[in-house]
């Protein structure tokens, strides 16, 4: 037996946690005082004030009063929906990887990202279920590798999309 060959390229997880961590990012800096809710990929929910990233994979988010009310999985996280007039509108999404991610992951990742980029095209809505909930038939403002964004308040993980109405 030879010696092992270099690393191949990663899954198509780790590219959507990186582009969710760098949604959270933009998140923490211009709403740190308004309220969204995380939806987790096991059915599970946190809200709160976005606040920060510690261990480099923990998003903390706080009570009006500055209190941490839950430190969750980035890795976890199915969707974040926006509260009020906030949006996703000026945010900017990481590009694809490079070489792209190879496997059944995502393979996965890029037929969803695809459907739903087609429907944005079309400019049609979309109802997606991810995280055990559905979204509500909402139209699909954007798509990037590892999330689309729908009605420009809602961030889905297109590794977490489990079925598109």
């Amino acid at each position: 037996m030879g010696p092992p060959g270099p690393a191949g390229p990663g899954g198509a997880g780790c590219a959507c946690i990186a582009q969710m961590k760098n949604i959270l990012q933009q998140l923490i800096t211009r709403y740190p005082n308004s309220n969204i809710t995380v939806k987790l990929d096991e059915n599970g929910t946190a809200s709160g004030r976005p606040f920060s990233i510690t261990e480099d994979t923990i998003f903390n988010l706080t009570t009006a009063s500055g209190a941490i009310s839950d430190r969750v999985s980035i890795c976890s996280i199915a969707y974040i929906t926006l509260t009020g007039t906030d949006s996703f509108t000026g945010f900017t999404y990481l590009p694809a990887p490079s070489p792209p991610p190879v496997g059944c992951d995502a393979e996965c990742e890029r037929g969803v990202r695809n459907t739903l980029q087609a429907l944005a095209n079309a400019g049609r809505s979309a109802d997606v279920f991810a995280g055990g909930s559905a979204t509500g038939n909402r139209p699909v403002t954007l798509t990037a590798y590892g999330v689309a964004v729908l009605d420009n308040s809602i961030a889905v993980s297109t590794c977490k999309i489990e079925k598109i109405s």
